[in-house]
């Protein structure tokens, strides 16, 4: 995990030229998918051609369920980027704590912007692959081809609201 947030800090600083311009955001994501919470929060940093965000979610207090988005998108075009990342989720069980780490790839369609661009508004589509679970008294389990393989793959479909720092 400390490798791919390092890994996504120097794309994000290496993807524009000297000068340009960077901004934070702070927002909002809604999500439909059952596997983890429908609000989230997110924050990162969008350079040039380039965005780095970290969407964390507030409702782990709650039930012990966390999951942790480490997400890099790419703009080719103002209005799509390609969507990449990695989530670790931890879940509190009876025996301890139940690790599951994916990988994200996706696309992202940029929505209206409000207020002179200051709250901007996006819907991802994203595709979840579950690599790994381990943890809480459990057997290490990896994904494989198998019967079980569509256990492994889901898609996910948010909306972000943002506002530009």
């Amino acid at each position: 995990m400390k490798h791919l947030l390092a890994a996504m800090v120097v794309a994000v600083g290496a993807g524009g030229v000297a000068g340009a311009d960077s901004t934070w955001h702070v927002g909002v994501d809604a999500r439909t998918d059952l596997g983890t919470h429908p609000g989230r929060l997110a924050v990162g940093m969008r350079h040039c051609v380039w965005d780095g965000t970290l969407v964390v979610d507030p409702m782990a207090v709650l039930d012990g369920e966390h999951d942790l988005d480490a997400l890099a998108e790419w703009y080719p075009d103002e209005r799509f980027a390609l969507l990449f990342g990695w989530r670790w989720t931890a879940i509190s069980v009876a025996e301890g704590i139940l690790h599951q780490q994916r990988s994200l790839l996706g696309l992202t369609a940029v929505g209206p912007s409000f207020f002179g661009k200051r709250v901007r508004t996006s819907a991802s589509l994203e595709l979840e692959t579950l690599w790994v679970k381990h943890g809480a008294d459990t057997q290490t389990e990896w994904i494989g081809i198998n019967r079980n393989f569509m256990d492994h793959v889901g898609l996910g479909l948010f909306v972000r609201v943002e506002y530009a720092l």
